[in-house]
């Protein structure tokens, strides 16, 4: 009973400091560390095992899950078959394998180490880092790797009722051999070519050629695999060596952001920001990989450049549209080495001024004809980049952001009169409140309140700005610190902020001057703090480091009340059963101990 009582007791701890964890992974949903893993491979002989190490970039990751998962047939599983991002795993496995059956085999061995579980169809990056999937997600990671290891595969589908079921057909040079006795080789034929049967899933040790029996007269469809979806990057995998670690920077270089004089080029749309950074240890001609993701971490696209003799890169990235973007610089498929992501890099892109000219009795804004209301959208820019809440009000938060500033355009001319004519461009008019909806100025939000502490970046008009100076809902005046006039172009500079006993402090430091501001205001409200003006300008962020007390762990709070007495009956209705259970037993074996004694008894 007592072990009993200690196992749940840790069971809850466990399960406490778990969900402690998701809470906070919420709050940075990027994770940095790559995702390791170990497969066993028991040695022909038996007395040893091989081990293969397994290491995969965040960034590879969330590349994949950020692609389109949709299948409206079965023939749509083929385009989930990647063989470029698992090509490493094939390289170390052939390594222990004499021939093409044994390698099938060893890769059927890896794959059954992986839990089953119903999830549709998946990319093998994400079956390998979620350790998990159904039989076409398996299938799907065992296909890639036997198909990078040079051997022709397809996908064999199983058509039963409203069910259906999924494994691999492989192509041999020659039969297998390696079967169970009571096997018969099985295969189906596609083309003039026979692809055996391997299956992913199950218990059982399956080899090439053995179908398993519930499966014996199922209708089977031949889905050849003839290409597969291309990868940006790929993992990294080791046999018996654990992998050594490795690093890459990713940095904004200065001095090249630029926008065009020519306001009406439909390239300068385009925010061009030219990244650069090393790998270390230092290697020449290694790939990198540069991911832009857009503020969920989902796909937006990707970059490759090659690094030089000393280890570094350089290359432009395009942006285009406002919004909140990622850029993470990655190097992987290294031999030997476990591959590394940079620091998540986030660029915050306002909206870009436009030719706008006003007057006493007019407001127009020019463009080409049938572009005008584009470039009015792309104007108006977005008024919240993201935001982050916290459940306690003790809190620190840290991190750095840089300015660049392009060529700005003149967006401000007087006229005569309403006649426009200017280089050819058609002219459109504005409404009265178009200067209140183009988004301005960059501005953390830090809004304090009894349930926690919630902070935003976002961008604010300048008539905003004004009415939020006057007054707000509680006719009091919003504190709001303007931070702009401490900042130069191209430095980076770090902000503290600290929300401790109802007072908010904010530090401003800079990495040549150390301390150059500092400001603070009391009670509860919200705060704003312009940062920088984004008009034909963007601001990298990096560096968000978030402090937060730990809370005290609840843990027989987490369970209802009918719980608590559910437990506390199954408690006592064990400890009843253990009872009864010892009595028997001791008398069972009192009676085996004096056999002769009891038939004496018996026959009195």
């Amino acid at each position: 009973m007592r072990k009993f009582v200690l196992v749940f007791v840790a069971s809850a701890l466990l399960t406490s400091s778990c969900f402690a964890h998701l809470v906070f992974a919420s709050i940075s949903s990027y994770s940095m560390s790559n995702f390791e893993r170990l497969y066993l491979i028991r040695h022909e002989s038996g007395r040893f095992f091989h081990k293969l190490y397994v290491s995969v970039a965040p960034s590879l990751y969330y590349y994949f899950r950020g692609r389109s998962h949709v299948t409206r047939t079965i023939w749509d599983y083929v385009s989930f078959v990647t063989p470029e991002a698992v090509e490493p795993i094939a390289k170390e496995l052939q390594k222990i394998s004499n021939s093409d059956e044994n390698f099938v085999n060893i890769v059927l061995k890896v794959i059954r180490q992986i839990p089953y579980s119903k999830s549709g169809p998946k990319y093998p990056v994400e079956t390998i880092v979620e350790h998990n999937g159904d039989c076409g997600a398996l299938s799907i990671l065992a296909a890639s790797i036997i198909k990078a290891g040079g051997i022709d595969v397809a996908l064999l589908y199983y058509e039963s009722g409203d069910s259906g079921h999924m494994a691999l057909g492989v192509s041999l040079p020659r039969d297998p051999i390696n079967y169970r006795s009571h096997f018969t080789p099985k295969f189906y034929e596609y083309h003039g070519k026979r692809y055996w049967v391997a299956e992913c899933t199950g218990y059982s040790d399956w080899r090439v050629g053995e179908e398993p029996p519930s499966l014996n007269g199922v209708k089977v469809t031949v889905i050849p695999i003839n290409g597969g979806c291309l990868s940006p990057a790929s993992i990294s995998a080791s046999l018996n060596t654990p992998l050594e670690s490795s690093s890459i920077t990713v940095n904004i270089y200065r001095s090249t952001f630029n926008i065009s004089s020519d306001a009406y080029r439909l390239s300068d749309y385009a925010y061009n920001i030219k990244v650069y950074g090393r790998v270390i240890p230092i290697m020449e001609n290694c790939k990198v990989t540069i991911y832009i993701f857009n503020r969920d971490f989902s796909l937006n696209h990707y970059i490759e450049t090659y690094t030089d003799k000393h280890g570094w890169y350089w290359l432009s990235v395009n942006l285009t549209m406002p919004g909140v973007y990622h850029v993470i610089a990655s190097c992987n498929g290294l031999v030997g080495r476990s591959g590394a992501d940079s620091d998540a890099m986030t660029l915050l892109l306002g909206p870009k001024s436009i030719a706008q000219f006003k007057g006493p009795w007019f407001n127009y804004t020019m463009g080409r004809y049938g572009l005008f209301g584009l470039e009015i959208r792309k104007a108006i820019g977005l008024r919240s980049f993201f935001n982050i809440s916290f459940p306690v009000n003790e809190t620190k938060i840290t991190f750095s952001f840089l300015t660049l500033k392009g060529a700005f355009l003149q967006d401000s001319f007087e006229f005569e009169n309403e006649t426009l004519t200017f280089y050819s461009l058609e002219p459109l008019r504005l409404p009265e409140d178009f200067d209140a909806r183009v988004r301005r100025f960059l501005t953390l939000a830090v809004n304090r309140s009894e349930d926690g502490l919630n902070i935003s970046f976002m961008g604010l008009s300048q008539k905003e700005l004004q009415i939020l100076s006057v007054q707000d809902n509680k006719s009091s005046p919003t504190p709001i610190l303007n931070v702009t006039t401490f900042i130069n172009n191209e430095v980076w500079y770090e902000i503290a902020l600290e929300s401790v006993n109802y007072t908010t402090t904010i530090k401003l430091y800079s990495h040549s001057y150390g301390l150059i501001w500092l400001s603070s205001v009391e009670g509860n409200g919200t705060l704003y703090i312009l940062l920088a003006d984004i008009k034909d300008s963007l601001v990298a962020f990096r560096g968000l480091w978030i402090k937060i007390p730990p809370q005290p762990e609840k843990i027989l709070e987490s369970l209802p009340p009918e719980s608590s007495w559910y437990l506390l009956l199954s408690t006592a209705a064990f400890m009843m059963f253990m009872i009864i259970t010892s009595v028997f037993i001791m008398d069972f074996l009192e009676r085996a101990r004096n056999p002769i004694i009891n038939n004496h008894n018996g026959l009195l």
